[in-house]
């Protein structure tokens, strides 16, 4: 045992240090003489895989004689080894228990009883309504498990981040038992006390199916005698002696359908007519005696829509089409309960279960015209109505927020003097910039989550939301260059872009080779693909990282204003990040956020537009324009049109009317 964990460890310290364990070269395959150098890698490659198989084959078979599988877990062919016993121990109904160790020190142990699950149902063998057979299948057991467990893993210096991950889930859902991280010399011991504990819990796992089974009958019991039918029941209740049934006078409207023939059965209108169920006569013969009777006999023309009121009741179409109305219509009066639901039934369709209701046909036809056309002037009346509650909710909404834009506007003309009198007006400047920059910024973020939903309006978001980003990129680029601008980077963990594209030669070679990873393919055939015309590898290098700006003055220190642009877009007008400090933030710092609903009301689109070039013009004015590569930027001020007047002071944009 020792020598052959010796063996497991030297290999799997080969596999660290990237060793190839190969066969000795005088029984690998020679290349032919003219063999290219993907022909030669390709002949190692199906060397490697041989002999992985083969060392998998070996722990295998050893674990069959052992009871459970022990390796390294970074050995490569230990993911082969796992399969194969745990094919083995399905084949032969066995729980599948594994030792891998990690290290010298370390070792995760690993029970799963799903394999023995699974043998007994691909014999037949599985209890009905049990699940699968488990290490703890009563609480005893499972106390005694989680007490085994506490043993081997305190002796661990993992305690603390291991002992909760032992155990996952209850019996019936989760069936692996893992102990993580316990001490390697424990590691055997703890998989022999699994497995003499797997006896005990198969033994009460068979004693609780058998509980769970129902108790055979010691006679069979007579099969249960049919419900007689509603309509029978009903018919019988309006013959008996003791009933005094009244029938209401019906309208002359009131008449049965035209396909009557295909609603009752023979044997209904035979129990109807008072026939006995076997009769001879024809079934047209018995609709003829039926229409006879009821042409002379209001009382049993009272009797057959009340005994036969669920095989008469009118459907949606059928409804639509007497009373000449649209759905929408016929679905407002079911809601309004102007028609009444006899009951729904059901039809499966698309795989989901549907239903429709039906109505009384006695209902539908004693309404008039007249009623129903009552019905219409009152939906009309009650539609003008919410349309005049609307318009006036509509106009004193309009009149608050036009209100609360006027305030706002009041006060950030105030808070601009108050820029202007404690600063200068470079520092107002750069303020209002930053402030309508902003703003500018989150419009950019509300047409992109726009255009996610959007269907018809799709491409203007986007061009909406281009063109909002364009007008941020020239404002941070000015804003960049006065004295209250920190500028700093961003890069995160991968900040590289990576795209990869093989041509039919490679993909077909990494099918051949078994690359699961497209990555590990071009690892190893890195070099070749590079040279391949036809096969695409690129790299953009820091894609994803940020540039940072914040805008800040001694005077204000309670404001500050911050933005971000990408690498890509910011290197064309912003230093080189290599003499930048780095940041390290995530969240909204990255990806910023639309305008939350109050927002809207008072920064309107085209308000931040027209103070958004008022505000880069002054600022360009004092500390010059800097060229960007959007040279669409000159259209950016007219996406939406609109008017506005500039009031006294020159430097806030209202809006006409407010």
């Amino acid at each position: 045992m020792q020598q052959l964990v010796g063996w497991l460890r030297t290999v799997a310290q080969q596999a660290e240090t990237g060793q190839a364990v190969l066969p000795p070269a005088s029984e690998r395959a020679p290349a032919g003489p003219g063999a290219s150098e993907t022909e030669r890698q390709r002949q190692i490659l199906r060397a490697e895989k041989d002999l992985r198989r083969q060392q998998a084959r070996e722990l295998a078979e050893r674990a069959q004689q052992r009871g459970y599988l022990l390796g390294p877990f970074d050995l490569l062919a230990m993911g082969q080894a796992r399969v194969y016993f745990r094919d083995w121990c399905q084949h032969n109904g066995r729980p599948y228990l594994s030792v891998e160790y990690r290290g010298d020190l370390l070792a995760t142990v690993t029970a799963d009883d799903s394999p023995v699950g699974k043998a007994l149902e691909g014999q037949g063998r599985l209890p009905r309504r049990c699940p699968y057979p488990s290490f703890a299948p009563t609480p005893e057991l499972q106390a005694r498990l989680t007490l085994l467990a506490e043993e081997y893993v305190s002796r661990s210096n993992a305690r603390q981040q291991e002992v909760r991950s032992r155990w996952r889930g209850d019996w019936q859902a989760e069936r692996v038992v893992k102990l993580k991280n316990i001490l390697a010399a424990d590691a055997e011991g703890a998989a022999l006390d699994l497995l003499s504990l797997w006896p005990l819990a198969l033994a009460e796992y068979k004693a609780l199916c058998k509980a769970a089974k129902p108790a055979a009958h010691a006679k069979a019991s007579p099969p249960a005698a049919q419900p007689e039918p509603t309509w029978m029941t009903t018919l019988k209740r309006l013959r008996s002696e003791d009933a005094a049934f009244s029938p209401l006078e019906l309208p002359e409207a009131v008449a049965l359908p035209d396909q009557l023939a295909a609603l009752l059965s023979k044997a209904q209108l035979a129990a109807f007519l008072g026939l006995p169920a076997n009769t001879r006569e024809r079934k047209a013969r018995l609709l003829q005696d039926l229409h006879a009777m009821l042409a002379v006999d209001q009382h049993a023309r009272a009797q057959v829509f009340e005994v036969f009121v669920q095989e008469l009741a009118v459907g949606p179409g059928e409804l639509e089409t007497l009373l000449a109305c649209t759905p929408v219509e016929r679905k407002r009066w079911i809601s309004d309960g102007k028609l009444p639901v006899l009951g729904y039934r059901g039809f499966r369709k698309a795989g989901q279960d549907l239903s429709y209701p039906v109505h009384d046909r006695r209902c539908i036809l004693s309404l008039t015209q007249a009623e129903i056309a009552r019905w219409r002037g009152e939906h009309r009346a009650l539609v003008d109505l919410h349309r005049k509650t609307g318009a006036q909710k509509a106009q004193f909404s309009r009149k608050a927020n036009q209100q609360a834009r006027r305030d706002f506007f009041i006060s950030l003309e105030a808070m601009v003097c108050e820029w202007e009198r404690c600063g200068s007006p470079q520092l107002a400047a750069a303020l209002k910039l930053a402030l309508w920059t902003q703003w500018a910024s989150r419009w950019a973020k509300e047409n992109q989550v726009k255009q996610l939903h959007a269907i018809k309006y799709q491409a203007l978001y986007l061009e909406r939301r281009d063109v909002w980003y364009a007008c941020k990129n020239e404002a941070m680029a000015v804003l960049a260059r006065t004295p209250y601008a920190r500028l700093s980077y961003y890069r995160p963990e991968e900040a590289d872009k990576w795209s990869l594209g093989l041509c039919d030669e490679h993909y077909e070679m990494r099918k051949e080779l078994d690359y699961e990873n497209k990555w590990v393919f071009f690892a190893d055939f890195g070099e070749e693909i590079r040279q391949c015309p036809r096969c695409h590898a690129t790299v953009a290098k820091d894609y994803y990282a940020l540039y940072h700006l914040e805008i800040a003055a001694a005077a204000f220190p309670e404001l500050r204003f911050s933005f971000h642009v990408p690498y890509p877009i910011g290197k064309a007008f912003l230093p080189s990040p290599h003499a930048l400090p780095r940041v390290e933030q995530d969240g909204i710092f990255r990806f910023g956020r639309p305008l939350l609903e109050d927002e809207k009301v008072l920064y309107r689109e085209k308000v931040v537009e027209a103070n958004f070039a008022l505000a880069l013009a002054e600022a360009q004015g004092i500390w010059g324009p800097v060229a960007t590569p959007e040279e669409t930027i000159k259209d950016a001020l007219s996406m939406r049109e609109g008017e506005a007047v500039v009031n006294g002071l020159g430097s806030i944009v209202h809006e006409r009317g407010i």
